[in-house]
């Protein structure tokens, strides 16, 4: 059974989204499943 890695980030000007998006990258390199999700309000 595989691990399943959920990066969820909230942003107003966008910058968390850039830094979720390298924290899920890096993680796939290292073969990872991520799920990269957006939180709303």
């Amino acid at each position: 059974m595989s691990t399943k890695i959920l990066v969820a980030y909230a942003t107003r000007y966008g910058s968390t989204q850039e830094v979720a998006e390298q924290v899920a990258a890096t993680l796939r390199e290292q073969a990872l499943e991520v799920d990269l999700k957006p939180l709303r309000q």
